[in-house]
């Protein structure tokens, strides 16, 4: 209704760390559910550009919610070695069983394991947090390393990192959160502020982790810190965006 030809709008490059990792030659699982398919999508467009054996993996309600589903098909066609499975859990009368979808049902790891999927198969994730919980469980269980698993999620989804300190040596910084009465101990394998409060169990909004919705927008007290992806728009003075900030000294945070 606003936008028309000749409009001016102001406009981002493309930010974030999931994306496809094009240097490697091994094969590639792209599994979605909902609108989870939209970044797969972008890759699935990479890789007709290579030879990898592509698995395209997609779950819905029915055929009239799978969004690119025509431009999919096309992309899927111009990899001969490519293998589909889409599963609906409700189709409906007008969608046919062999042409729109190929099982009845939720995507789960049983049904994953009916593909017999190759040992060295990286795996890209996106869907809802309770798909992406069930799914990196479920590889990680069934012995696909984490090295190989990437996901990013549609809506809050817990950081995949796991805390790994090795002595109290490595302590650099302090973070004191006032409203919490907590202190935490920051270390460079904490990650960013954001990690590090989702490790310690400290309760914070946020949506994105590239600094772009500053939902995480936190109360800087005291201390410095620098910006690892930069945010999109910096915060103003004496606020901070914890999802990608990490401390350059001790900090005190309105948290």
């Amino acid at each position: 209704e606003r936008l028309q030809p000749g409009t001016t709008i102001d406009v981002s490059a493309p930010r974030g760390t999931f994306k496809l990792d094009e240097d490697s030659d091994a094969p590639v699982v792209l599994l979605s559910a909902g609108i989870g398919v939209t970044p797969l999508l972008a890759m699935l467009h990479a890789l007709t550009r290579t030879k990898r054996q592509v698995y395209w993996i997609h779950g819905e309600r029915d055929g009239s919610r799978f969004g690119f589903r025509a431009e999919v098909g096309t992309l899927l066609a111009a990899l001969p070695e490519a293998k589909r499975l889409i599963a609906f859990s409700q189709p409906t009368a007008e969608d046919r069983l062999g042409e729109d979808y190929d099982r009845q049902g939720r995507l789960s790891m049983e049904v994953l394991a009916l593909l017999h999927l190759p040992d060295n198969t990286e795996y890209y994730l996106c869907g809802p947090s309770q798909f992406l919980r069930d799914f990196n469980t479920g590889l990680q269980q069934a012995g696909v390393s984490k090295s190989r698993i990437h996901a990013e999620s549609f809506g809050a989804a817990p950081s995949q990192r796991t805390r790994s300190y090795t002595s109290s040596t490595d302590v650099v910084f302090k973070i004191a959160l006032t409203r919490s009465n907590r202190v935490l101990d920051w270390t460079e394998a904490s990650g960013s502020v954001l990690e590090l409060a989702e490790q310690e169990h400290v309760p914070v909004l946020w949506a994105c982790r590239v600094g772009v919705c500053h939902r995480c927008e936190s109360g800087l007290l005291s201390g410095d810190v620098t910006y690892k992806p930069e945010p999109l728009d910096p915060p103003p003075t004496g606020r901070v965006l914890l999802c990608c900030a990490r401390p350059t000294s001790d900090l005190v945070l309105d948290i």
